[in-house]
């Protein structure tokens, strides 16, 4: 049945997109035996080829290291716990890894990337048993990064490459002045002139005390400034979201996509440190932050937990409407989010759909950058495919999928086109929200296979308005907003791509 499906999916094309498009099942955000999972990568790409996935965007852990360190020797007296990570993995050979999988397994496209922890921050003390680690788990992923290079100088804390030398390194090089000044002392020796009678000795004495402290004391605190390398922010203090959105637009200054991760799970324990009390390990949901941060790709919108921020007229919405009235520079996309790190998870549970052109690193990034994809949450017996979500006016020839925007003329009604099946061509159950702007304008309750055109009504004026769907089975699918906006001036392009490097394209 797997390979049936498979067969099928890779022959499946868009009935209405006017270029002939594939849908490719791909897994976001994986984790194999470079860093925190279980598998080889061998193992994983074999595994995610047997089940029919087409395409696996790794998602490695980029640093896993957190540093507490006591006041006013935070660097010597310290206490640090680290995770294996594509940093002490060793980039070059992350890289080289990948590639070489990929070309044993072409079945497969397989695209690197890694999960970041931008900040975290420590409040409380050791001493008042209150010591708390906060946005540990407060992650992004990114994905398409060209060059080792680019991995390396990634926004991270407690990432040396992103730090820098600064005027700020000539004071935490100043301690070098005390050793000097205890070395000059030692090659003074005073004199000392003692008088006994008519007699004048004359000493002259190393001053061996002042000066050893004065150099242990500066050799003291070039240990603990080294390496002399200046980051924006440290974590004794909350920058809030300021390391993220430099994540952020590190991403996208070098073309990668970049996605909050799991914005709605928290994440809380306690450790105990005998006589130091418990230590706590605390994020809070952070889905204010999407509102708060501009320029990243999109955000998990599906996974293995209860997720409210994509119903109608939530905080999903909210973004997209910022986007549809001018205040976004562009739409936030959604993806299914796997976070695969051990065998005791399925490797299908969470899936993304892509629309893609061709079958390669490429068609997978412009797909997703452009917003061609659903998110599905499944149960281990089938899956549920969305097999057409498009937007036309009328009688007109011209349609409009998922990431697309549509430019609408006249009065003729807006036609939905909507197909739901499963992939072992059962029949199921299923509830289907259509969305429109944030409010939910109808709800089918129906069973697979599903087909039907919902006729709306237009917009009189030229405010741009977006579909979407959310079907609950007991799947959960999640497809992308397609847009819409009366024409201005006659001769404008039919359909506009958004979200691709191409601003204003159209197919």
């Amino acid at each position: 049945m797997l390979l049936s499906l498979a067969a099928n999916l890779c022959l499946l094309a868009s009935a209405h997109a006017e270029e002939p498009l594939e849908l490719l099942p791909a897994l976001i955000h994986v984790h194999s035996s470079v860093s925190s999972g279980q598998n080889s990568l061998d193992a994983l790409v074999e595994e995610a080829a047997r089940r029919g996935i087409g395409a696996i965007l790794l998602t490695e852990n980029l640093l896993m290291r957190f540093d507490y360190g006591l006041f006013p020797l935070r660097g010597l007296i310290r206490k640090r716990v680290e995770y294996p990570s594509v940093l002490t993995y060793d980039i070059d050979r992350y890289l080289n890894l990948v590639k070489e999988v990929g070309q044993r397994h072409p079945e497969v496209i397989l695209i690197p990337g890694v999960e970041v922890v931008p900040h975290y921050h420590w409040t409380g003390s050791p001493f008042s048993r209150d010591l708390t680690m906060h946005n540990g788990q407060k992650n992004l992923l990114v994905v398409g990064l060209e060059g080792p290079e680019d991995y390396r100088g990634l926004p991270a804390i407690g990432n040396s490459g992103a730090s820098r030398f600064g005027w700020e390194s000539l004071l935490l090089l100043s301690p070098v002045a005390l050793v000097a000044l205890g070395v000059w002392r030692l090659k003074r020796k005073p004199v000392r002139r003692h008088r006994f009678g008519g007699m004048t000795l004359t000493e002259r004495r190393t001053a061996w005390g002042p000066s050893l402290l004065l150099i242990g004391l500066g050799l003291v605190l070039l240990a603990n400034n080294f390496p002399f390398r200046i980051s924006r922010f440290d974590q004794y203090h909350n920058p809030d979201i300021h390391p993220h959105q430099e994540l952020i637009d590190y991403a996208a200054l070098k073309g990668a996509l970049c996605f909050w991760s799991y914005p709605e799970a928290g994440d809380f324990s306690q450790h105990s440190f005998g006589a130091l009390g418990n230590v706590t390990i605390k994020t809070d949901p952070y889905t204010g932050d999407l509102a708060k941060t501009r320029g990243y790709t999109g955000f998990g919108a599906v996974y293995q937990q209860n997720v409210t921020y994509i119903n109608p007229g939530g905080g999903w919405d909210q973004l997209l409407l910022e986007f549809a009235g001018g205040r976004r520079e562009r739409p936030v996309w959604g993806i299914g989010e796997l976070g695969y790190h051990t065998t005791d998870k399925r490797l299908t549970d969470v899936q993304t759909f892509l629309w893609v052109r061709e079958r390669s690193r490429q068609g997978v990034l412009e797909a997703i950058r452009r917003g061609r994809m659903f998110a599905v949450q499944r149960p281990p017996e089938y899956n549920l495919l969305l097999r057409d979500f498009s937007l036309s006016q009328g009688k007109s020839s011209h349609s409009a999928i998922s990431g697309d925007e549509l430019r609408i003329e006249g009065h003729d009604p807006l036609l939905v086109r909507l197909k739901v099946e499963t992939s072992d061509s059962s029949r199921r159950p299923l509830h289907l929200d259509l969305i429109r702007s944030g409010t939910l304008i109808q709800r089918f309750n129906g069973e697979t296979p599903f087909q039907t055109t919902y006729r709306d009504a237009p917009p009189s004026g030229t405010e741009k308005i977006f579909y979407r769907l959310k079907i609950t089975s007991p799947h959960l699918l999640a497809s992308n907003p397609i847009f819409a906006q009366r024409v201005v001036r006659r001769g404008s392009p039919q359909v506009v791509r958004l979200g691709s490097s191409q601003v204003g394209g159209t197919r």
